[in-house]
């Protein structure tokens, strides 16, 4: 156990080491490749324990493929005789750089679609982030548990050992907490839908699937600028980072609070309660 997470240490300090000294490279984009080792490596083991030198051997292909690439990507950059990072610095804009991670992008929509009461509904790569996190939770979750209940003997195991805890601590000490032993059975699926959303979609945000895919582009598809490969690169990757997800979660969260409440004390007493015992009415 120790030896090989000595090896792990010593792979992944040389990678980063290569990383830092021979492409030029920022600090964001070494610390998506830590994290992405580490996910990477977690899924593997959690996928395959048996499978050392599997999962092992698997991970530092990976890496390497990311660092093959980020090599390719930066000759293919500096080529002209400048450096990345002038060419970067010429080029660079601050608030075109937040406004794409934080809001939809209706200047390059995947599928455009018309307005409607002055309202674009077009499919964004944000949009299609939240539907991809979505539907990805959903299979995982599903698949996960449906094998878990067709086995004979009801022990978990692998992935379906670290489902089953993480259900256990939502239920136990977040929910029942802060509802009540009546109330937990309710509330509990909304909450572990807002947890396994919110960590699925920040992890996939840390992972550089579409920084690989613009290398890809430039190098073997050579796409033009409108192709959908090319709308699907740009803008950010986080759908939690945009605004309006955040104001969605928000909203619903807000509704949520309102009906429990209601639920469990009457309309107009959960509102009474929502105000300190003693305040003055004027106030």
């Amino acid at each position: 156990m120790a030896t090989a997470f000595v090896a792990k240490i010593v792979f992944f300090g040389a990678y980063i080491s290569v990383v830092i000294l021979f492409i030029a490279v920022s600090a964001g984009a070494v610390c998506g490749q830590f994290t992405s080792y580490f996910i990477a490596l977690y899924l593997m083991e959690a996928l395959y324990p048996s499978a050392l030198v599997l999962r092992e051997v698997s991970v530092i292909i990976l890496l390497l493929t990311s660092l093959l690439c980020s090599c390719t990507a930066s000759r293919t950059c500096c080529g002209t005789g400048r450096s990345c990072g002038s060419q970067a610095h010429e080029h660079f804009n601050a608030g075109e750089t937040i406004i794409e991670h934080v809001s939809n992008n209706h200047e390059l929509p995947l599928v455009q679609l018309p307005a409607v009461f002055g309202i674009d509904f077009s499919v964004t790569k944000h949009v299609f982030m939240l539907w991809f996190v979505a539907v990805l939770v959903f299979l995982i979750v599903t698949l996960t548990v449906r094998r878990y209940l067709g086995q004979d003997r009801l022990i978990p195991s692998g992935f379906m050992n670290g489902l089953e805890a993480v259900v256990e601590f939502v239920r136990d000490d977040i929910a029942q907490p802060n509802v009540g032993t009546k109330w937990v059975m309710t509330w509990t699926p909304l909450i572990l839908t807002f947890f396994f959303f919110i960590l699925s979609a920040n992890a996939i945000g840390l992972i550089p699937i579409f920084d690989t895919l613009a290398v890809l582009d430039r190098l073997v598809l050579h796409t033009n600028t409108g192709s959908f490969v090319n709308r699907l690169i740009h803008g950010g990757t986080t759908a939690t980072a945009n605004y309006n997800v955040t104001a969605a979660l928000a909203t619903i969260t807000f509704i949520a609070i309102i009906l429990a409440g209601s639920k469990a004390h009457g309309f107009m007493k959960h509102w009474k309660n929502i105000v300190p015992h003693g305040l003055h009415p004027l106030i």
